[in-house]
């Protein structure tokens, strides 16, 4: 396994567990490498199956039709699937007791810090980068979280996620061309492995082009959003075909809501859909029928972390119209 934030070649030897059934190994090693040339040095003495190459490496072997290595390059493919980490703040034993040595530790502050302090050893660690650039964006700290964020996508590229979420924080610090850039990368590599999550990213898009004053490109991002896409977002869905003229804004929130596709989060349905359909009223100079729609949503008891949440105040604050945050907000 490589991994370039050691700067030595450590070894940390496995073994089988009694208890474990089945074992094909009786144990073995993993190896944490300081740099690229080590680790390919391990694969010319097949100590490794594979080996990711640096720009350099490659481009020696591709510029060698001789060279021994050259006919077996191959593109490095991303894995479809991601990590999500979330914590439970109130366990249960098997017999429905609270556990209490858990919910203690959980609750301390330092214990859910570890990805910052994580980063003290690994400060290029992608997945930790990443999870700490959501974190704050529930914080609103967000040009840490793009900060955070734009590293785990140099540093992991082919991750559409770490794109979508340098644009959510982006979009929410006011970077607006960054998130452009960043969005674009997330729809292309969405595309490339077929992810069904179009609909979200182009509605940010969207949003991103109408903010920048660009309608046109705004409008052209929709051109491959159709209502039978498959999408695991329904509410992104119906927002980007309301943009699209597909949907019509009367009585869009209910009818949209009839048909949710995640029964299970029906409020967060609601809002989402209510931001929608009042961005759109703001766009098409219709004021006094959105700000309503925004102070309820900046108003609201409840999903304070939520995207179209913050995105209501902030739109409310740039048209100098006042709300009551709630007092548990």
């Amino acid at each position: 396994m490589q991994n370039d934030f050691f700067r030595t070649v450590t070894d940390t030897v496995h073994t089988a567990h009694p208890f474990y059934l089945i074992s094909r190994f009786e144990r073995f090693t993993v190896t944490m490498i300081s740099d690229g040339s080590i680790s390919l040095q391990l694969y010319q003495n097949r100590e490794l199956d594979e080996v990711d190459l640096g720009e350099s490496n490659i481009t020696t072997i591709q510029s060698d039709p001789s060279n021994e290595y050259n006919q077996q390059l191959c593109e490095k493919r991303a894995k479809k699937f991601s990590y999500c980490f979330i914590f439970n703040y109130d366990k249960k034993n098997t017999d429905g007791t609270p556990d209490e040595n858990w919910n203690k530790a959980i609750a301390n502050k330092a214990f859910r810090q570890c990805f910052s302090k994580g980063l003290v050893y690994a400060p290029f660690d992608s997945l930790m980068r990443f999870w700490r650039g959501r974190k704050l964006i529930g914080r609103e700290e967000y040009t840490q979280s793009a900060s955070d964020l734009k590293l785990a996508a140099l540093e992991n590229p082919e991750d559409w996620e770490c794109w979508y979420y340098l644009g959510v924080a982006c979009y929410l610090g006011g970077m607006y061309e960054e998130a452009k850039v960043a969005h674009a990368n997330s729809k292309t590599l969405m595309k490339k492995y077929g992810v069904n999550a179009l609909p979200a990213t182009t509605d940010w898009y969207w949003m991103i082009c109408m903010k920048l004053g660009q309608p046109e490109e705004a409008a052209k991002a929709l051109e491959d959003i159709t209502p039978d896409m498959p999408t695991e977002d329904g509410d992104y869905l119906c927002r980007v075909l309301l943009y699209k003229g597909v949907l019509k804004p009367e009585n869009f929130v209910e009818e949209c809501e009839k048909n949710c596709k995640n029964p299970e989060r029906p409020r967060i349905y609601h809002l989402m859909l209510t931001y929608g359909l009042a961005n759109y009223l703001h766009y098409q100079g219709r004021d006094a029928e959105a700000i309503p729609l925004l102070k309820e949503l900046a108003e609201s008891p409840d999903n304070r972390a939520l995207f179209a949440v913050k995105q209501s105040m902030q739109d409310l604050d740039a048209m100098g119209v006042s709300y009551t945050v709630p007092a548990k907000a």
